[in-house]
């Protein structure tokens, strides 16, 4: 069975506490500490980060007092100030609800204001024996119970519905075409209107594009977590359904003028299709067989005059 991918960081003062907590998840989780695996030689140490969060369910950062700041003319002990960037990094990419702060007991650390809402965890750091594996037992349980009630995250388009809400890791920036806005509104009417989505020739069919063009929107939306698909069987014909997810009803909203200005044109465009062109009188249609022919040859030589 796979386990969840944790990623930790630390100051190098905070190794020792890091390589604890590596020893209290290791057999639940595939722990990543961030001086193993992580840093590529000759690579950027900013790419390896944002490549790393990509790849992981959760990460846990170690806050031990490794400097003094002033703040407001006061001093404050606070931690390494890359763990604390690599930490905003990582909730950019997984959420805060999947990044956990572990700290010692009984230190007044200052932490930024931006980081309320972050799952903090302390410990004891100065325990008589020495045993800071065993001091982290509380915090490790508390990650433990967090991470089996979230679970893994998806990264990759499957048959699979997204569970609603669910977070996708550090999702790509593509710019929405008129097409990819057009699929997208069909997809959240679907959300709306129906339970299983619609299916997908349904929202094809009413999009006026080449196949390949709609087929190369559904996979950008997918891949930016803005729709999710199911699979649906009628009369033993297998097929995909979609609808809209949370992330793509926000897209949606957010591009609601745009959309309706697409619709617009399309709504013109199919009226010039049928003849109309804004005119109070239609085109005449074409006739449905061909008229019937008058010529003395086509006569029945048998009929008399």
């Amino acid at each position: 069975m796979d386990k969840p991918a944790v990623f930790i960081a630390s100051s190098v003062e905070g190794l020792p506490v890091a390589d604890a907590i590596n020893l209290n998840l290791d057999h639940e989780m595939q722990c990543t500490l961030w001086r193993n695996g992580t840093f590529k030689l000759g690579s950027d140490a900013l790419g390896d980060l944002v490549k790393k969060s990509s790849a992981v369910d959760f990460a846990i950062f170690v806050f031990s007092p490794d400097d003094i700041s002033t703040i407001r003319d006061k001093a404050h002990v606070v931690a390494r100030d890359n763990v604390v960037f690599e930490l905003g990094l990582f909730i950019g990419a997984l959420g805060k609800d999947r990044c956990y702060v572990v700290k010692p007991r009984g230190v007044d650390m200052h932490l930024p204001s931006d980081l309320a809402g972050v799952t903090t965890a302390d410990f004891v750091a100065d325990r008589p024996d020495g045993d800071v594996a065993s001091a982290l037992n509380a915090a490790c349980k508390q990650i433990k119970d967090r991470v089996k009630e979230l679970g893994m995250l998806p990264r990759s388009a499957t048959g699979q519905r997204r569970p609603q809400g669910q977070h996708v890791a550090n999702p790509p920036k593509y710019d929405l075409s008129d097409i990819d806005l057009a699929f997208l509104g069909q997809c959240a009417h679907a959300h709306v209107a129906y339970p299983q989505g619609r299916g997908y020739h349904q929202i094809a069919n009413s999009i006026t594009a080449p196949d390949y063009r709609i087929a190369l929107s559904v996979v950008k939306l997918d891949r930016l977590g803005y729709i999710e698909r199911t699979v649906e069987e009628v009369d033993r014909d297998t097929y995909y359904s979609y609808r809209a997810t949370e992330a793509g009803l926000d897209a949606f909203i957010k591009y609601e003028e745009r959309y309706a200005e697409i619709q617009e044109e399309s709504d013109r465009a199919s009226r010039n299709r049928r003849g109309y062109g804004g005119s109070s009188v239609p085109r005449s249609r074409p006739p449905t067989a061909p008229p019937v022919s008058k010529s003395f040859e086509d006569m029945d030589d048998d009929i008399p005059f």
